[in-house]
């Protein structure tokens, strides 16, 4: 046998003895379309010959890119290198039509070769050219391909759900299996429409190639045409070409153009030339791929502004036109999209998926997701599966919107002595425990002495001190104070005794704020009606009842579940901590590249985390921030940071402040006329009358409509509007806060005693006490922190022309407010 196959291939030429070898000693083998007959990464099996017909040789470089590099026609062959060196092939070798070949398996090919030495010749000089050749263009290609690879999305692990009724109804015709129009899907940033794309591909008889997402904002001007169409003229793109391109990549599938109006102008028209192959008959030579683009304006906005070449905007326009509605617009998607990130992280991690309690629900539902649609969505799902212990994902595991901007501010931690303190913990510890022991003695003399000079001084303390002290440190500090409450302090050591650590029903958020605000109404009409700054007993009953409540939800819940929910003086703190310059801020760089674990939110083995169900590099205001510091000392990346900011920022650059908490704020400046207006003219006497019952029980019930409001419109709309009514409503915090302060002055009766005379030229004496003067400049500064905060939020809102001509009308309508306040503290 070996004898006479040596003669017979004796006096042809290497590949026709070759071909004449595999005749003699092997049976043709019926190759279909589409075929793969050697997979990349496997030990050759033979050699094979090709009789007929014709094989791509594909180069597959993870998911996604799949490069054809040769094709083979009759006469060719393949496989040797394999079986000479035993290494695995280095690509696939797909039939693109029909194809018979001759396979020799191992033993046949090594009789073959020990019976012909020239056929082992001619083979060992066949692989040394290729590999002459490969190595010329090994190092140019390598440069190339990098290029296309960082081009290409991504794969994602975690695709949206485009089978949803309002994706179904954005395709339209698009989804005919056999049509291959070219596809233009319209946008917001982050609605889904790269997931369109590829739900279209997955329906298309192209599904079974690839799909390639290009990012067309990676291409630099210079190369983008190569790197789209390699070395081939854009109106006969081969498959084979020394120099291939993303096209090339795509050849028989589908290739995403994202933000297609990114391209250069030149390339757009090369790209309109393409399109235009594709609706005809072309060569078999040519690639065939059906292309669809994304862009976040539509067509006709990208033609008016220049945006895309007039030529490429009527290819697709001679194809499909689809608009992706932004996700505040199809809220019915969310929840059936959460619940699918919810899956899909379940299965990545390969634990049961977490499911969505109510709170959670309602918040996801009431969010507008104006920072990244169905991508945003996403992230706040991923972040809340990491964060929730349980099963359970309630709303104190979402964080919505980006991370909290930069903006002017001091670092305070790059003070060694601040860093020192606050890092440390003993001066916070210290600070709890003497304002503990302090208020425990106030309220032991306002209980057992109430007759007593003590116990009326301890009165004194708690409404003329600790009140206005109290509304200084909030405008001031922010709720700087809730870190050294004597009733969070009893609730915490509670709860680390004997606590039952359940999380917090979704009741308790949801109907927190009403409750809160309820109690803020319930405390100011206890201290008018029951005269409380002349009754030490009955503010002993308040403060040990506060501390009972405290207690009771500190022992039946984790973390400071009173302080985040129900605790009406935290619930004004968060209300006044808008004003406030004190903040923590996280470093978003440190937390990208280093956070793993959100010990921020999830403590440690020696901390339980924010006490506050806060994640630090989301905290874009302090309105449920208590500067415990906790954050600070658990992070092991030291991201965030103690910065102080220009004072009332917030009202009009927070990107999200709490629309919970806008009925108590006009609840408090409501309340804070209705004191004004029924104080009788004995300072100290009780008002305790009918009116002042009723009035703060239309101003309950005035607050209870503005959250049922709210509620309404955040299940209903965007919270954009909502946004800024809430900003109006802050903007006034200031003059609220301030006339507040002036009303709680009274119970320092001393004041009105110490007064400051000044003589007039006519001889005339004029008299103002200091509790006055205090009141006056209290109601003064308020009054013009609320004008330039009003300022600035109406500047969001209106054009600035319209401002500038209404800014006259604007400031006599600020100056008649002070000049009302001031005569209300006057007057009081």
């Amino acid at each position: 046998m070996s004898e006479r196959l040596g003669a017979s291939v004796g006096s042809l030429d290497g590949a026709e003895r070759l071909q004449e070898a595999a005749k003699a000693i092997a049976t043709p083998i019926a190759v279909e379309a589409g075929q793969t007959v050697v997979h990349q990464g496997e030990v050759g099996a033979g050699l094979y010959v090709v009789e007929s017909g014709a094989l791509d040789v594909v180069v597959v470089a993870g998911d996604e890119l799949r490069l054809p590099v040769a094709r083979l026609g009759p006469g060719s062959h393949f496989g040797e290198m394999s079986l000479l060196t035993g290494t695995p092939v280095s690509a696939d070798v797909v039939a693109c039509e029909p194809t018979a070949l001759y396979a020799l398996d191992a033993e046949q090919f090594a009789r073959l070769i020990a019976a012909n030495q020239g056929l082992l010749e001619y083979l060992a000089g066949e692989l040394a050219l290729r590999l002459s050749r490969t190595n010329e263009q090994l190092a140019a290609q390598r440069r190339h391909h990098a290029a296309l690879d960082r081009l290409i999305a991504a794969p994602r692990g975690h695709p949206y759900r485009a089978d949803l009724p309002s994706m179904a109804r954005a395709t339209g015709a698009a989804q005919a299996p056999e049509d291959d129009r070219p596809v233009l899907i319209v946008g917001e940033e982050g609605c889904g429409k790269r997931s369109l794309a590829q739900y279209l591909h997955s329906l298309n008889a192209r599904s079974r190639h690839t799909v390639l997402v290009v990012e067309c904002g990676g291409m630099a001007a210079g190369e983008a045409r190569e790197q789209l169409f390699g070395d081939s003229p854009p109106d006969a793109v081969t498959r084979f070409a020394d120099r291939l391109g993303l096209l090339q990549a795509a050849d028989a599938g589908t290739i995403v153009l994202a933000d297609v109006d990114r391209l250069p102008r030149d390339v757009q028209a090369d790209l309109a030339a393409f399109l235009l192959t594709q609706s005809r008959p072309r060569a078999s030579s040519h690639v065939s791929v059906r292309v669809m683009a994304t862009a976040a304006r539509s067509l006709d906005d990208l033609r008016a502004q220049g945006g895309v070449d007039d030529a490429l905007a009527e290819a697709f326009a001679g194809g499909y036109l689809l608009s992706l509605a932004p996700l505040r617009k199809r809220r019915r998607d969310i929840l059936p999209l959460a619940e699918h990130f919810l899956e899909w992280a379940g299965r990545r991690r390969g634990v049961p998926a977490k499911h969505l309690g109510d709170s959670a629900r309602r918040d996801l539902l009431s969010y507008d997701f104006g920072f990244g649609n169905a991508a945003e969505l996403r992230q706040v799902i991923e972040l809340a599966v990491t964060l929730a212990d349980g099963d359970t994902i309630a709303s104190e595991h979402l964080f919505f919107g980006p991370a909290a901007a930069e903006a002017p501010q001091i670092d305070l931690l790059r003070r060694p002595w601040i860093e020192r303190v606050v890092l440390g913990g003993r001066a916070l510890t210290a600070a709890k425990v003497l304002v503990a022991l302090s208020f425990a003695g106030i309220a032991a003399a306002c209980l057992l002495l109430p007759q007593h000079p003590l116990g009326r001084f301890a009165n004194m303390l708690v409404w003329g001190v600790w009140w206005p002290a109290l509304i200084v440190s909030m405008l001031l500090l922010g709720r700087a104070w809730c870190a050294v409450c004597p009733l969070s302090s009893g609730a915490e050591a509670l709860q680390r005794a004997c606590g039952r650590r359940r999380a917090p029903p979704d009741r308790l958020s949801e109907f927190g704020p009403v409750l809160a605000l309820l109690g803020f109404v319930g405390i100011v009409w206890i201290e008018e009606a029951a005269n409380l700054t002349h009754h030490p007993f009955g503010t002993a009953l308040l403060l040990i009842g506060l501390a009972v409540a405290a207690a009771l939800i500190g022992w039946l819940y984790q973390r400071h579940a009173w302080c985040r929910y129900l605790c009406p003086l935290g619930a004004l703190g968060g209300v006044f901590s808008v004003v406030s310059s004190l903040r923590i801020r996280a470093r978003r760089e440190v937390c990208a590249a280093s956070c793993t674990g959100h010990e921020c939110y999830k403590g440690t083995d020696r901390s339980g985390g924010c006490p506050m169900f806060n994640h630090a590099l989301h905290l874009t205001n302090g309105q449920h921030c208590k500067l415990c510091m906790k954050c600070l000392q658990d992070c092991p990346h030291q991201s965030p940071r103690l910065v102080l900011q220009p004072p009332l920022r917030d009202t009009w650059r927070s990107d999200l402040l709490s629309p919970d908490l806008v009925p108590l704020a006009a609840v408090v400046g409501v309340l804070v006329l209705l004191l004004a207006a029924t104080r009788t003219g004995h300072r100290g006497a009780p008002v305790g009358n009918l009116w002042f019952g009723v009035g703060c029980a239309a101003i309950a019930a005035l607050g209870l409509a503005l959250a049922a409001l709210f509620a309404y419109r955040r299940r209903t709309d965007s919270t954009r509007d909502v946004s800024w009514t809430a900003r109006l409503v802050y903007a006034y915090t200031p003059a609220t806060a301030a006339l507040l302060l002036a009303f709680h002055l009274h119970a320092l009766s001393g004041l009105s005693d110490v007064s400051l005379s000044l003589a007039t030229p006519r001889g005339a004496v004029a008299g103002l006490s200091m509790l006055q003067l205090g009141e006056g400049a209290a109601a003064a500064l308020g009054g013009a922190m609320t004008l330039w905060a009003l300022w600035r939020v109406c500047r969001l809102r209106f054009p600035v022309a319209l401002l500038n001509a209404a800014a006259v009308w604007l400031a006599l309508g600020a100056l008649a407010v002070t000049s009302v306040a001031l005569a209300l503290a006057w007057l009081a």
